[in-house]
């Protein structure tokens, strides 16, 4: 039975060597210039996994918000979105995109701490949680249209499917992670103190960000002639 069992781990043991070697050979991991835009990208996401559930739990918790604030609250998040992914879009496509994402994650690095700070001095309120979520919410449509089109011309077409699919994979993670990871900070921690996680998170994305290289920047080139630009133009012509 044991040389059986021995004998069955074995293929497993070499399926698992194989698979981590195919992993770590993708030459996308030896590009700094992706890992730090990827890292960045990792970081922010959780931290808006965070907010979206720390922000609601707090009113909650700490604000007694009624249902209808918590409507409210609700519809203060997805109203960017709703408004202006559009004008965004078209909007990034004529700026560099870099210093977009890192003035958005400066932006809500600033936005977040407002929170802790408002708790501090005894200032906080259901109106405070409703500007945070429509301003985080805006930076979050903004950063979004502007790393998308970055990644292309930072991997090159050829790495274009795994960039992409490692940068979503890490959303994904964030997206199952982030509920529970902000109940138990709230939970073990307080709310304030999770908002300046929440915070440093995005903060640490710039940095990340903000160290993508030099020779990066010649594909980040300002674009006023692709689809989004036309349209936006055709747009406010008629």
């Amino acid at each position: 039975m044991s040389s059986s069992s021995s004998g069955g781990s074995a293929p497993d043991s070499c399926s698992a060597r194989r698979l981590r070697s195919r992993l770590f050979r993708d030459p996308l991991w030896n590009h700094p210039d992706f890992v730090r835009l990827w890292s960045g990208r990792a970081i922010s996401q959780v931290g808006t996994e965070l907010s979206l559930v720390a922000i609601p739990l707090y009113a909650v918790l700490s604000l007694d918000a009624s249902p209808l604030q918590m409507g409210i609250l609700a519809a203060s998040a997805g109203l960017p979105r709703l408004l202006l992914a559009f004008v965004a879009e078209a909007w990034v496509d004529r700026l560099r995109r870099k210093p977009i994402m890192i003035a958005t994650d400066i932006s809500r690095t600033l936005v977040i701490a407002t929170i802790p700070i408002a708790a501090l001095i005894g200032m906080e309120s259901l109106a405070l949680l409703v500007a945070v979520q429509l301003m985080a919410g805006l930076c979050s449509i903004f950063f979004q249209a502007a790393w998308a089109p970055y990644l292309p011309g930072l991997v090159g077409r050829t790495n274009l499917p795994s960039a992409n699919s490692k940068i979503l994979g890490s959303a994904s993670v964030a997206q199952m992670a982030g509920p529970s990871l902000a109940g138990t900070l709230i939970g073990v921690i307080g709310a304030p103190l999770t908002f300046v996680i929440d915070a440093l998170s995005y903060l640490r994305s710039a940095l990340f960000i903000a160290r993508i290289g030099m020779s990066s920047h010649r594909h980040d080139l300002v674009n006023t002639t692709g689809p989004s630009c036309a349209r936006f133009d055709r747009g406010f012509a008629s």
